[in-house]
């Protein structure tokens, strides 16, 4: 089965600028890691009514949209690199009779073209994901990945009031995304994080400003701790896997249809 044209072959290519670019000319919409509904109240309760929002890397996503019809949030500048989409964004706010309040704007998120202490809240939804698509192990980002990744964080952090709050939503596991949100203690925020979600679990991180950030080693140690603990879980899991396997061929009846 081939995959719909708007899907790449391979996972690196969401790092591409020009596959966006492709996509967002005939994709209408699209969300990922679930709606803003399924995470309406992580929100909501993280980040007042009043805050002046930054959406980075917002695509054809109605994320924003929703975050003013739903909770009616006022204050939302969405920004992604491409031009294409933001101006897609633009038209169907207008088409929707948005308040102008509600913003789109081109903006390349490793420099963002906004003030220190400009915002309330950050959000990105997916967005570090795609300079991630390109790593092959997870474990151990390759440098220059890991310097957009701390580039894209250190623009957040800059343009966060004292007291802000980045919202980070993936499907990335704390032991692989939480040592990036803290950038070695780079940042004076507190990394936390929330699950949502029934089949499949998403990961909600707040890093909220303020809070003082845990220490380099204390962080590095915790990492370790649960990375070896992952390591035992999944050994076990195939353990018993195989023991569960060499059970079926004890106990599978002796017929022509079962010992093909």
């Amino acid at each position: 089965m081939s995959l719909p044209p708007t899907l790449p072959t391979h996972n690196a290519t969401y790092s591409s600028a020009e596959y966006w670019e492709q996509r967002f000319e005939t994709e209408p919409e699209y969300e990922w890691f679930r709606g803003y509904e399924a995470f309406r109240h992580l929100v909501e309760r993280d980040v007042p009514r009043n805050a002046r929002i930054l959406v980075l890397g917002c695509g054809n996503s109605l994320m924003s949209e929703d975050m003013h019809l739903l909770s009616g949030y006022t204050h939302i500048q969405s920004t992604d690199l491409s031009a294409v989409v933001v101006e897609r964004m633009q038209r169907r706010a207008q088409e929707k009779q948005l308040p102008p309040s509600l913003a789109w704007s081109v903006a390349d998120m490793t420099a963002l073209p906004f003030e220190d202490g400009a915002f309330d809240a950050v959000v990105e939804k997916g967005s570090l994901d795609c300079f991630l698509t390109v790593v092959r192990d997870p474990w151990r980002v390759e440098a220059p990945v890991a310097a957009l990744i701390q580039s894209v964080l250190r623009e957040s952090h800059r343009v966060l009031k004292p007291d802000g709050c980045l919202i980070s939503i993936t499907f990335s596991a704390p032991h692989f995304r939480a040592p990036l949100l803290r950038g070695g203690g780079a940042f004076t925020w507190r990394v936390k994080h929330e699950t949502f979600g029934e089949e499949w679990p998403y990961f909600f991180y707040t890093c909220r400003c303020g809070l003082k950030a845990l220490d380099e080693v204390e962080a590095e140690e915790a990492t370790a701790t649960v990375r070896a603990s992952w390591l035992r879980h999944r050994g076990a899991r195939a353990g018993c896997r195989l023991a569960a396997t060499f059970c079926n061929v004890l106990t599978a009846p002796h017929s022509p249809s079962s010992s093909r």
